[in-house]
């Protein structure tokens, strides 16, 4: 049963799908608007749970691979992507590090990559953070170094979060020209 009381079967046989962020839908279960939504079910961020149940063997196109898999890096809806090498990233320049992980998306999901928030407060930002369905291959992170100060990375830090988010009828996947990406990769 969800938070507005209703059985799944009574959305009817093909519910339409709307995102919503976790933090407005106090507002809309709460007041009598939820008229507009019917029809509807929402579809949110992936959880630790369901993150883990997805996770499959690579090669088949319905499975969520993230290859090697540490318990330790896994967050309540979130993550923790390692980086592969030590590295030092300078005051103001984009350094290029890749992470350690092999993922790959299937069609029904895409991920964004937020900077883990140690990090953050330190200055370290990434940016290029978006994974569309379908990609294979190690994740090349753009990090940039907005503190005054070097910052020093170690092999295995957990530097990235990737969140994943479900993919409403997705029938298009990632076949571009980063696909099964191994190591950093510039821009082409």
């Amino acid at each position: 049963m969800d938070p507005a009381g209703i059985e799944p079967a009574s959305l009817g046989p093909k519910p339409k799908r709307i995102s919503a962020t976790p933090w407005i839908l106090p507002d809309i279960w709460n007041h009598k608007i939820l008229s507009i939504f019917e029809g509807t079910y929402l579809t949110m961020i992936l959880s630790s749970r369901e993150i883990i149940s997805r996770l499959g063997e690579a090669g088949l196109k319905e499975n969520l691979v993230i290859r090697p898999y540490a318990r330790e890096c896994q967050q309540p809806a979130s993550y923790d992507l390692r980086i592969a090498e030590d590295i030092i990233l300078p005051p103001g320049l984009c350094t290029l590090v890749h992470s350690l992980e092999w993922v790959e998306l299937p069609a029904n999901l895409a991920a964004t990559l937020r900077c883990r928030s140690s990090f953050g407060r330190r200055g370290v930002v990434v940016t290029a953070g978006y994974v569309d369905p379908g990609f294979r291959g190690q994740l090349t992170l753009a990090l940039i170094n907005m503190g005054k100060d070097h910052t020093t990375l170690r092999k295995n830090d957990r530097v990235v979060q990737i969140i994943f988010h479900e993919v409403c009828e997705g029938d298009m996947t990632y076949e571009g020209r980063y696909q099964d990406s191994s190591g950093v990769v510039e821009a082409r």
